[in-house]
C-alpha cells in the first residue's frame, strides 16, 4: 500500500512539473516554428528554406489578404509540391515574405530576428547569414527566404539588415 502512494505522489508530481515546464519553461518547451522577437511581437513561421528559385532578387513582402497569400505562396512553390497555402485571419494578422535572391553556392541564410513597433514604423530586423572563406559550401544555386505570420499593424514598414559571416576554421 505505502509503495503505491509513493508511485501515485511522484506521478501527481511529474505531471505538474512537466505542466510548468510546458507553460513557464520559455519557447525552448514550445514549437519552434513560433518565435518572440526581444520587443516581444510573436513570430509564427509559415515556411522557410533555401531554394525559393523563383525569387532571384532579394525582396520583402508584405501580405495583408488571403489571395495575395496564395499569389505569393504560387511563386515559392510553382512546381506545385510544397505545402498547401497556410490559411491566415488577416483581420488580426499579416504575413512578411523575406527573400535574399540567388547565391551560386549553398551557405546563405536569412531570417527575421525581431520586429518592433517603434517611432511609429514597424521595423523588420533581417539576419543574413553568409559562408566564411573556410566553409564548405555546395555548388548549387540557392535562394534562402522566411515566411512569416504576425499580430497586423497599420504602422508603415520599413527593414534593418545585419549581415553575418559563419566561422568555419
Amino acid at each position: 500500500m505505502r509503495d503505491a502512494l509513493i508511485i501515485f505522489i511522484s506521478l501527481i508530481a511529474a505531471i505538474i512539473i512537466g505542466g510548468s515546464l510546458y507553460l513557464f519553461g520559455g519557447p525552448m518547451m514550445h514549437d519552434a516554428s513560433i518565435i518572440r522577437g526581444p520587443s516581444g511581437i510573436t513570430l509564427t513561421t509559415l515556411a522557410e528554406g533555401q531554394n525559393a528559385t523563383n525569387m532571384d532578387t532579394r525582396v520583402n513582402y508584405r501580405i495583408t489578404n488571403q489571395a495575395d497569400l496564395t499569389t505569393l505562396w504560387g511563386m515559392l512553390y510553382s512546381n506545385n509540391n510544397g505545402p498547401a497555402v497556410p490559411t491566415i485571419d488577416f483581420t488580426t494578422n499579416e504575413v512578411i515574405g523575406v527573400f535574399d535572391g540567388s547565391h551560386s553556392s549553398g551557405g546563405y541564410s536569412v531570417r527575421v530576428t525581431d520586429v518592433s513597433d517603434t517611432g511609429g514604423t514597424r521595423v523588420i530586423h533581417i539576419l543574413r547569414t553568409a559562408p566564411g572563406d573556410a566553409c564548405p559550401t555546395t555548388n548549387a544555386i540557392t535562394s534562402p527566404f522566411q515566411i512569416l505570420s504576425l499580430r497586423k499593424s497599420i504602422l508603415p514598414l520599413t527593414h534593418v539588415d545585419e549581415m553575418a559571416t559563419t566561422s568555419c576554421s
